[in-house]
Order: C-alpha cells, then structure tokens, then sequence
C-alpha cells in the first residue's frame, strides 16, 4: 500500500498566502515527485513539479521573493 501524501509548509505571509510541498506517493519506478504550490484562500497561484525536495526548496525561496508584500 502506497504510503499518503505529505505536505509541507514552507512559507506564509499575514494575508495568508502561502507556499505548500506536496510530496506525491512514489510511482512504479520509485520516483518521488514534490509538488510546489503557491497558494491564496483556496486558488492555486502557481504550481511546479519537482523530483526532489532540494529542488522545491531552492524554487520556494526564489517564489517568496517574486510573491513579497506590496509587489
């Protein structure tokens, strides 16, 4: 039984957007996917597919400084 989802938060700003890491369950060649999501209220702003988390971590800090407050 493949083992659920997991989901990380990475980042939050007081208007309650928010940065989230999905880890996705492993597929048949045991590739662990993460998936980033910026999100406001429930609408995803933008998302991305990675295949590490080393990967989404770099891409979440670089989207917190494109998502700053006042921009």
């Amino acid at each position: 039984m493949p083992k659920a989802e997991e989901l990380v938060l990475l980042w939050k700003r007081a208007d309650g957007m928010r940065c989230v890491a999905l880890k996705h369950a492993p597929t048949k060649q045991g590739t662990k996917r993460w998936e980033l999501r910026v999100i406001r209220l429930s609408r995803i702003i933008k998302r991305e597919v990675f295949d590490n988390f080393r990967g989404a971590m770099h891409a979440a800090t670089l989207w917190r400084s494109d998502f700053a407050a006042g921009s």
